[in-house]
C-alpha cells in the first residue's frame, strides 16, 4: 500500500518540512525574479492586431443591380467581375457612337480617294501643259532667230535697192520672207503665251486639291472627337461592372440583385490576404527603445503555440489622440497626465497560418 503525499508529509520531521518550504519559497522567488526581469527588460504589447487594407468598393454610376456573381469569402483574381449593374442604355449609347465613327471613317476614306484622283488629274494636266509650253517657247525662240535674220536681210536689201545694187524683184523676195517670218514669229509667240495661260489655269486647278485637304483636316478633327466620345462611352459602359481591384478576398457584399444603387454607395468590402501586417499602439515612453527594423516576437491568440518574428517597418508621426473625432483641448484647466500611445507597424514574415484581419496579437520586444 502506497502512502499519500499528506501521509508522507506527516511522516517528515519539522526540519525536513522547513527545508522543503524554503526550497519552494526560493523557487517562487526565482520565478518571480525571472518574470520581473523579463518585464523590465522587454516591451510587451497585448492589444496588437492583424491589419490589412480593407477596400470599400462602390460604383461610379447609378443603376439596378442585375447580378452578383461573386460570393462572400471567395478568393478572386484582379479584374474578376463582382457585381453587374443594368447597362442597356449605356450599351446602346456606345453602339450609336461606334456607328457614328464608322460613318465618319467611310466619309474620310471616300474624301481621300477624291483627293487622290483630283491630285492625279491636275498633276497630269499640269505636266502636259508644261510640256506644251516648253515646246511652244522653243518654237517661238527658233522663229525669233529666223525673224531677226530675215529682218536684217530686209533692211540690208533696202540699202542695196537704194544704191542700185539690188533689183526690185530681189528686194520683193527679201520683203516677202521678212513678212512671213514676222507673222510666223508672232503666231509662235501667241501660242506660247496661250500655253502659259493654260498652264496657269491648270495650276489654279490645284486649289481644288487644297480645298479637299482642308475638308480632310476638318473631317479628321470630327473623327478624333467622335473616337474620344466612343472611349468615354466605353468607360461609362465599363462603370456598370464592379471588378476586383486586385487579387484578394471578397469580405462582404452589401446589395442583392434587384436593388438600386447610387454613385459612391458602398457595395462590397475587399482585402488582399497576402498583404497583412501587425498594427500596435505602444507607449510614448517606449519610443526611445524602438527603431526601424527592430525585431519582435509575435504570439497570435488563434495560434498560441506558434511564435513568429516580425520587423518594425513604420513608427507613427503623431499620437493616436490627435486623430480622435472629439479631441480634448482641456478648456477647464483640470489636467490629468495620461501616457499617450503611438501607432507602429510590424511586417509579418511569410507563413502558412490562416491569418485574418482583426485577429489579436501579443508582441514582445527587447528594450
Amino acid at each position: 500500500m502506497v502512502d499519500s503525499p499528506s501521509e508522507r508529509a506527516k511522516g517528515r520531521s519539522p526540519a525536513q518540512r522547513n527545508r522543503l518550504a524554503l526550497l519552494l519559497a526560493a523557487v517562487s522567488v526565482l520565478a518571480m525574479g525571472a518574470w520581473l526581469t523579463d518585464r523590465l527588460t522587454h516591451i510587451y504589447v497585448t492589444d496588437a492586431r492583424i491589419s490589412a487594407t480593407m477596400v470599400a468598393l462602390s460604383a461610379r454610376v447609378p443603376g439596378w443591380v442585375r447580378a452578383v456573381p461573386a460570393e462572400e469569402g471567395a478568393e478572386v483574381q484582379e479584374g474578376a467581375l463582382l457585381l453587374q449593374l443594368d447597362d442597356e442604355s449605356a450599351r446602346l449609347a456606345h453602339a450609336a457612337l461606334v456607328q457614328k465613327v464608322q460613318a465618319l471613317e467611310a466619309d474620310e476614306k471616300s474624301l481621300r480617294r477624291r483627293r487622290a484622283m483630283a491630285d492625279r488629274q491636275t498633276a497630269s494636266r499640269s505636266a502636259r501643259q508644261g510640256a506644251q509650253l516648253s515646246a511652244a517657247q522653243a518654237h517661238a525662240q527658233a522663229l525669233a532667230h529666223d525673224f531677226a535674220q530675215t529682218k536684217a536681210d530686209y533692211h540690208r536689201g533696202q540699202q542695196l535697192l537704194e544704191g542700185g545694187m539690188l533689183s526690185p524683184q530681189g528686194f520683193e523676195q527679201l520683203k516677202s520672207r521678212f513678212l512671213q517670218a514676222r507673222d510666223e514669229h508672232a503666231a509662235a509667240t501667241a501660242a506660247a503665251q496661250a500655253a502659259e495661260s493654260e498652264l496657269a489655269e491648270e495650276d489654279a486647278g490645284r486649289d481644288a486639291v487644297m480645298i479637299l485637304d482642308a475638308e480632310l483636316e476638318a473631317l479628321g478633327r470630327r473623327l478624333a472627337e467622335a473616337r474620344l466620345e466612343v472611349e468615354g462611352a466605353a468607360v461609362r459602359l465599363a462603370d456598370h461592372q464592379l471588378r476586383a481591384p486586385g487579387a484578394g478576398v471578397v469580405d462582404e457584399i452589401f446589395v442583392d440583385p434587384g436593388e438600386y444603387v447610387a454613385p459612391g454607395q458602398r457595395l462590397a468590402m475587399f482585402h488582399n490576404p497576402r498583404a497583412l501586417w501587425i498594427s500596435a499602439n505602444v507607449k510614448e515612453t517606449d519610443l526611445a527603445h524602438l527603431s526601424l527594423g527592430k525585431k519582435a516576437v509575435v504570439t497570435i491568440d488563434a495560434y498560441p503555440d506558434v511564435e513568429l518574428e516580425a520587423a518594425l517597418s513604420r513608427i507613427g508621426t503623431a499620437v493616436t489622440s490627435q486623430f480622435a473625432l472629439l479631441p480634448n483641448p482641456n478648456p477647464s484647466g483640470n489636467f490629468t497626465k495620461i501616457t499617450q500611445r503611438v501607432e507602429v507597424r510590424f511586417e509579418l514574415p511569410p507563413t502558412d497560418l490562416a491569418l485574418k484581419p482583426g485577429m489579436m496579437v501579443e508582441l514582445k520586444l527587447a528594450e
